[in-house]
């Protein structure tokens, strides 16, 4: 019986992962052409990087840290006709938040014992609303994909498989930022914290970021002194434009005093999980948002999605009522913001742009969304 059941929820599994991929493609394409726009950072820093450095892009360093499941995919993609590479990012990426959905829903449904809310949970993770904004089709937003999708690493029963533990080296690896699931993972794991693979995971990974930012390579779309004098003039450029907008870092920082004295209330009713998620959520949201000077939808969604997902934990005791509420509030917002954003879409378009560059010999392409940057063809 157990063999069965737990084939079954594989199956299933890959089943909502393919449901994540198509509807982060179903996303794209009702905006716009979706299949044919390159982001940013995927054109002039990872492809970039990629036709300089070669396989050493994989310890370069860009805005400050190191992306390497980006950098990777970017490195295939770059072994295929030029023409192919904004087809490529779109599927590559979608493909990552599929597989992240899939292992979302095994753990989740070994956490909660409902498949039902274990397929929210899952796809939640394309269905954000937030997420429409610039998270998706894209290799350089792969991080707030990955990082919420480790917290599930963190609880996961089976935490000490494969998936688990590349999922948390993945996201370390990818994003520092990483570091703030730490919280989540003495919260459930108290004493024994460090003893997990998971833990060990994440420490690897963070510790290929302080390689990456101490000795990597330099991004050509970055290139920049690394001396002490570099690192205080950067710690005084965040604090700089933190206080050009001295109300975002109020707000962040209120929100976080909220969440963590919701996350007390949470935890003395015995259920740490759920207040590791709240509280993983508030740092998502507040920590990028102080560092920022400013909220972006990214980390919105992120910190959203893990709300959602704590939501789900505490879904299988309410009341049936309660627990219907809760569901149709979830699908109606997915519903009504389904469509992305179309300003991600507003770039030319890449087939025509890299047809053309070459045959007029401009050889200068722009990226999405427009103004964003361009990319040099080696005509």
């Amino acid at each position: 019986m157990t063999t069965y059941t737990t084939s079954t929820t594989r199956m299933t599994g890959a089943a909502v992962g393919f449901a994540a991929v198509v509807c982060a493609v179903a996303r794209l394409l009702v905006s716009g052409d979706g299949f044919d726009r390159v982001w940013a950072e995927d054109g002039a820093v990872f492809l970039s990087d990629t036709r300089a450095y070669g396989l050493g892009s994989v310890v370069a360093e860009y805005s400050g840290y190191g992306h390497l499941v980006p950098r990777l995919l970017a490195l295939i993609g770059s072994w295929l006709p030029l023409g192919y590479y904004a087809l490529f990012t779109v599927l590559a990426s979608s493909i990552v938040v599929g597989l992240l959905a899939w292992y979302v829903f095994t753990a989740a449904k070994r956490v909660t014992s409902s498949s039902v809310w274990a397929f929210i949970a899952a796809i939640a993770l394309v269905l954000t609303p937030a997420y429409r904004a610039e998270a998706l089709g894209n290799l350089a937003n792969l991080q707030w994909f990955l990082m919420p999708a480790a917290l599930w690493a963190i609880v996961d029963p089976h935490r000490t498989h494969v998936a688990a533990i590349l999922i948390a080296a993945a996201a370390a690896t990818t994003s520092p930022l990483s570091i703030l699931l730490l919280p989540a993972l003495l919260i459930i794991h108290g004493r024994t914290a460090w003893r997990t693979p998971v833990a060990a995971a994440l420490a690897a990974g963070l510790a290929y970021q302080a390689i990456v930012r101490l000795i990597g390579m330099h991004s050509v779309a970055n290139p920049a002194p690394r001396s002490p004098g570099a690192y205080v003039g950067m710690v005084f450029d965040i604090l700089k434009q933190a206080s050009s907008t001295p109300w975002a870092p109020l707000v962040a920082g209120a929100i976080l005093i909220a969440v963590i004295l919701s996350a007390w209330f949470i935890g003395a009713r015995k259920d740490a999980r759920a207040a590791a998620f709240v509280v993983t959520s508030a740092l998502f949201v507040a920590v990028p948002t102080v560092l920022n000077g400013s909220p972006q939808p990214r980390y919105i969604a992120c910190g959203f999605v893990i709300l959602i997902w704590a939501a789900c934990l505490a879904a299988p005791a309410l009341q049936r009522i309660h627990a219907i509420v809760l569901a149709t509030v979830l699908v109606v917002s997915a519903l009504v913001t389904f469509p992305a954003d179309p300003y991600r879409l507003s770039g030319p378009s890449w087939t025509s742009e890299t047809n053309s560059a070459c045959t007029t010999g401009t050889r200068e392409v722009e990226l999405s969304p427009e103004g964003w940057g361009s990319i040099r063809l080696p005509c």
